[in-house]
């Protein structure tokens, strides 16, 4: 081909070739406008992510510092509870005692007064009263009654050792008179 023929051709298709070549140009460009917008706007969601991933994370790590603060709350909770369980069974322990003591103390002041009004009738069990005196006898009664009665109340509080009186004598005359050695003999 000669130069005239490339020049003609080239003449003949140029406005066509430069018609192309704009309309591909402005086609790239507008490709490379969108793409950097397209960029852009990835560029600006990846901003986005990372900034609620760092919130995200954030979140993450108070959450775990408030776990942390409340297991070692809920442990100091427990020691308090167990503190509070061993301290109550010692006051538990101790008003046990104390009632124990009270209620002793109590007994004895009971027993106190029955052998008060024991020592009241002035009646001597040692020594049994005369037959033909009625009231004498009634006294005597009574003043067993409240000796019996006082050595139960002593027997059933574990104090029998200072509120019971051993006299020797398993038995006496149920009518409450005559010599205790002779009832004790018929007895035997």
């Amino acid at each position: 081909m000669d130069l005239k023929t490339a020049r003609r051709l080239t003449e003949s298709h140029l406005k066509s070739l430069l018609v192309v070549l704009l309309v591909f140009g402005a086609a790239f460009i507008t490709a490379v406008v969108r793409l950097g917008k397209w960029d852009e706007a990835l560029r600006d969601r990846d901003t986005i992510l990372t900034k609620r991933e760092l919130n995200v994370q954030s979140r993450e790590n108070d959450l775990q510092q408030r776990e942390k603060a409340v297991s070692v709350a809920a442990a100091a909770v427990q020691q308090e509870r167990e503190s509070l369980a061993r301290q109550r069974t010692q006051i538990e322990e101790a008003g046990e005692r104390v009632s124990g003591q009270a209620r002793q103390a109590k007994v004895e002041d009971q027993l106190a007064q029955m052998m008060n009004d024991f020592s009241a009738l002035g009646i001597d069990l040692d020594k049994l009263p005369a037959c033909d005196d009625a009231e004498e006898i009634k006294r005597y009664r009574s003043a067993k009654a409240k000796m019996d009665a006082i050595e139960a109340l002593a027997r059933a509080n574990h104090l029998s050792k200072y509120f019971v009186r051993d006299d020797g004598f398993g038995t006496w005359d149920s009518r409450g008179c005559g010599d205790r050695t002779a009832v004790a003999q018929q007895s035997k």
